[in-house]
């Protein structure tokens, strides 16, 4: 049965993540809870399919934990037999983009940054990674590691995910990422990794909330607001959040 094949194979990603990261992932509960305790602020960029909507704004998540999301758009049209015109120097719009929005943004040195891929090759989490750090920022990047390994990076600079963090956590999904052959397809069905950057990400932010109760700070946890009295907790302690920013 498929779907019993499915869940054996969550099984396994979780005991591998247990078993195999579970001290990488108390590094970076820690490294999170200096970061808070130190005036800093936590970010998570999109990684995998929704995983930043997952973390943020959840009932029994982390009000401090904040979305680094940008979109760049530039409005000059020309005639048509000048565009793509040569440059003094060669360009890389999409890197560039990444530049400018950690500079422009409310990322400062200090603070900690949750960078994702599940291959670990491509541009965009690469270059963001090297850039929050460029400013002094810390970053913790989640790739599964067995599938980094069969890849070539699409950077240009030839580095993948696991080479610019300061803390890589291995999410434990297989190369190409789906977990079951299945009779009548030509390929794999089946992802896993979504399910390994939420486990790890879950897992981090429960360190964090230990670490930081440890120190005698409490970090400020929404409440479901479908629960009586919901509302008005997550009111009250947003105001507080901005106050402390933890």
């Amino acid at each position: 049965m498929l779907a019993k094949r499915y869940l054996s194979a969550i099984h396994d990603l979780l005991n591998c993540i247990e078993q195999e990261q579970i001290a990488n992932i108390e590094a970076a509960g820690r490294m999170i809870a200096d970061c808070w305790e130190s005036g800093g602020s936590v970010f998570i960029t999109e990684m995998g399919h929704g995983t930043a909507a997952e973390m943020t704004n959840r009932a029994g998540g982390l009000m401090s934990l904040r979305r680094f999301h940008f979109h760049m758009s530039l409005d000059n049209p020309i005639a048509e037999c000048m565009q793509n015109r040569p440059r003094p120097e060669p360009i890389e719009p999409d890197l560039e983009h990444i530049r400018c929005a950690v500079r422009t943004s409310q990322l400062r040195a200090g603070d900690v940054v949750l960078v994702g891929s599940v291959s670990g090759r491509n541009r965009m989490p690469v270059e963001l990674a090297i850039q929050c750090r460029e400013i002094g920022a810390k970053v913790i990047v989640l790739t599964a590691l067995r599938y980094t390994k069969e890849v070539t990076s699409a950077h240009p600079s030839g580095k993948k995910l696991c080479d610019v963090g300061d803390l890589v956590i291995d999410i434990c999904a297989p190369y190409g990422d789906a977990s079951q052959e299945v009779e009548g397809l030509p390929v794999k069905a089946l992802p896993v990794s979504g399910i390994g950057f939420i486990a790890c990400l879950w897992a981090i932010c429960g360190e964090a909330i230990e670490a930081m109760l440890a120190r005698g700070l409490t970090p400020h946890v929404y409440m479901s607001h479908n629960r009586a009295g919901g509302p008005e907790f997550n009111e009250k302690s947003m105001a507080e959040y901005n106050k402390v920013g933890y």
